[in-house]
């Protein structure tokens, strides 16, 4: 269901990871500067969002196992990339959004710190199926 339990809690970790990400991007960058924090942080969470949307997919099944490309879902990911730069690199919407322009090296790491929500989603699949396994097992041998 839309709202079950395992999906509530699913969204609470999954935002629980964001969150921590988030944060520890903002304090380790906050002494290069606040806007430096600020585009990091920003650079990050997009680059979360962008990780969850390919990560929970399924519920069970791993994305790297499972990954079957869907252009709508590629097409919207190039765009949301398209927007990121812009965000960053082009001024008028830069100022609106107070970011500044960082290296290009630098979207490489908080996109690795953006992958921690897939590292964690594949580690909850995982557990999932074995539990899963398990419980069959469990079943056939009654």
């Amino acid at each position: 269901s839309l709202f079950g339990k395992a999906t509530v809690l699913r969204m609470l970790y999954i935002g629980a990871v964001m969150t921590a990400g988030s944060l520890c991007v903002y304090f380790f960058t906050m002494p290069m500067g606040l806007e430096y924090a600020r585009t990091l942080t920003f650079i990050t969470l997009i680059s979360f969002q962008w990780f969850t949307v390919l990560s929970i997919r399924t519920r069970y099944m791993s994305v790297f196992t499972q990954f079957k490309p869907n252009r709508y879902l590629v097409s919207m990911l190039i765009l949301v990339a398209v927007m990121l730069v812009g965000a960053v690199y082009f001024e008028l919407i830069a100022n609106l959004l107070r970011t500044i322009a960082v290296p290009p090296l630098h979207f490489v790491y908080a996109f690795l710190v953006g992958f921690l929500v897939v590292l964690f989603e594949e580690i909850r699949k995982f557990v999932s199926r074995r539990r899963i396994q398990r419980e069959h097992v469990g079943q056939v041998e009654k």
